[in-house]
C-alpha cells in the first residue's frame, strides 16, 4: 500500500478562451511545442519553482498537446517572442512577458544609456559611450590608471566584457576592432573608487518585476531580497586580473558565497534607481488592449548595481531574462529564487487566475511617475 502510485492530479482548466478558440489552463511542457513552436511555457525556473506552481494546479503536458494553452509563461529569451497585441488566433498566454522589441531598450546597453540620457537620467549609469561616440570624445582627467570597460551591448555570463587600465589603451583597443567590429559595443568608466567587501569589489543583483493589465494600467515592484555577489579575486587596479572586477569571472570555486542585503540606505537608492530607469522607457510600453483583452504582460528583469567607495549606487546594467538559481546565480542560495517565484505568482499570477486578492509578500511597489533626475541618496 505504500508504494502504490499516487492519482495524477486533475488539469486545471480556466473558462476564458485562449484567441486561437483552447481554453487556459495551468499547464507546461519540456522542449519545444511541435504545433506552436515555443519553448518550455516555465523554462526559466528552477526545480524547486516548478514545483511551487505545481503545488497550486500546474500540470506537465506533452509536446503534441494542443488542446489547451498556458495561462502563465515564465519562458527563456529563445523558447520565444509574445505579442502584447494583433494575432487574433494566436495561442498566447493570459499572463506573458513583455515582447522583446520593449525590453530590449533596457537590456541593450546601448539603448539603456540613450533612453536614460533623453530622459535627463544619465547619471544613473556610471559615464557611458558608443564606442564611436568614445572614439571622437575629448576625456578631461582622464589618467592611464583609471578602469575602464568596452562591454558588449547584448553580452551575458561576463563573456562580452573587457577591462582596460587608461582611455588610451581602450580606443586602442576598439581601432583594432575597426567600425564594423567595435559597432555593437559600449565603453564605460569603472565605477571608482570602488566599495570593497573584504577587500573585494562586490556587484548587487535586484529583481524588479514590471507588470502591466488591461483595467489597471502598468505597475512596477522591486523585490527586497537583493543578492550581494562578492568578486572572485581581492581589488587590484591591474586590469589583466579579470576577477576583480568582473563578478562573473575566474573559477567559481574561487566565489565568496553570495547574501543578502541588510543595508537599507543602499535598498533605497536601488529603488531610486529603478524607478528613473522604467521613467526613461515608461512611454514605450506596449498600448492596450492586449490580445485577448483580459490577458496581462508580466516579467521579472534584473537590475546590476555597484557602489563607490562614498555609498553611491551606479546601475551597471538590465537583464531582461535574468538567470534564476542558475547561470552566474547558480551560487546562490535556490531559497532567494523560490521566494521570488512564490511572490510573483502570489502578486500577479493567481489574482489573474484564480481570483484571490494579490499579496505583495516581498514586493516593493516603486513610483514611476514621481521618479525624478536629482540623484538618489
Amino acid at each position: 500500500e505504500r508504494f502504490r502510485r499516487q492519482p495524477e492530479a486533475a488539469m486545471v482548466v480556466l473558462t476564458l478562451a485562449s484567441p486561437c478558440g483552447k481554453p487556459f489552463g495551468k499547464v507546461y511542457w519540456g522542449g519545444r511545442h511541435q504545433a506552436w513552436g515555443w519553448g518550455n511555457p516555465l523554462g526559466k525556473l528552477h526545480k524547486q519553482a516548478v514545483q511551487v506552481l505545481e503545488s497550486s494546479g500546474w500540470r506537465r503536458v506533452d509536446e503534441t498537446d494542443d488542446s489547451i494553452v498556458p495561462a502563465f509563461c515564465w519562458p527563456t529569451r529563445k523558447a520565444g517572442d509574445f505579442l502584447a497585441s494583433g494575432g487574433a488566433d494566436a495561442a498566447l498566454s493570459l499572463v506573458r512577458p513583455f515582447p522583446q522589441e520593449f525590453t530590449q531598450r533596457l537590456d541593450d546597453k546601448s539603448e539603456l544609456a540613450a533612453h536614460l540620457s533623453a530622459a535627463g537620467f544619465a547619471g544613473v549609469l556610471p559615464p557611458t559611450w558608443l564606442a564611436d561616440d568614445f572614439m571622437a570624445a575629448e576625456l578631461c582627467g582622464d589618467n592611464e590608471e583609471d578602469i575602464w570597460f568596452v562591454k558588449h551591448n547584448l553580452g551575458v555570463k561576463g563573456n562580452g566584457v573587457h577591462v582596460f587600465a587608461g582611455s588610451g589603451a581602450v580606443k586602442s583597443r576598439l581601432e583594432e576592432l575597426g567600425p564594423r567590429g567595435r559597432h555593437t559595443f559600449i565603453v564605460q568608466r569603472g565605477v571608482a573608487p570602488p566599495d570593497l567587501h573584504e577587500g573585494r569589489k562586490w556587484m548587487l543583483r535586484a529583481h524588479a518585476l514590471l507588470h502591466c493589465s488591461g483595467a489597471g494600467g502598468a505597475r512596477a515592484y522591486c523585490h527586497s531580497d537583493m543578492v550581494v555577489i562578492d568578486h572572485g579575486q581581492l581589488y587590484t587596479e591591474q586590469p589583466h586580473v579579470r576577477a576583480a572586477h568582473i563578478s562573473s569571472a575566474g573559477n567559481p570555486k574561487n566565489w565568496p558565497k553570495p547574501y543578502l542585503l541588510e543595508c537599507e540606505p543602499t535598498a533605497r537608492q536601488v529603488r531610486a534607481l529603478m524607478e528613473q530607469t522604467f521613467a526613461a522607457v515608461w512611454q514605450f510600453l506596449p498600448p492596450r488592449p492586449f490580445t485577448p483583452p483580459e490577458s496581462e504582460l508580466c516579467q521579472v528583469l534584473g537590475f546590476d548595481f555597484a557602489a563607490d567607495a562614498h555609498g553611491r549606487c551606479w546601475l551597471l546594467e538590465v537583464n531582461n531574462y535574468p538567470a534564476i538559481a542558475s547561470g552566474t546565480m547558480e551560487h546562490v542560495d535556490t531559497s532567494v529564487y523560490t521566494n521570488l517565484v512564490r511572490d510573483v505568482l502570489q502578486l500577479v499570477v493567481l489574482p489573474r487566475l484564480d481570483g484571490i486578492p494579490p499579496v505583495l509578500g516581498g514586493f516593493v511597489e516603486l513610483h514611476v511617475e514621481g521618479a525624478t533626475g536629482a540623484p538618489p541618496s
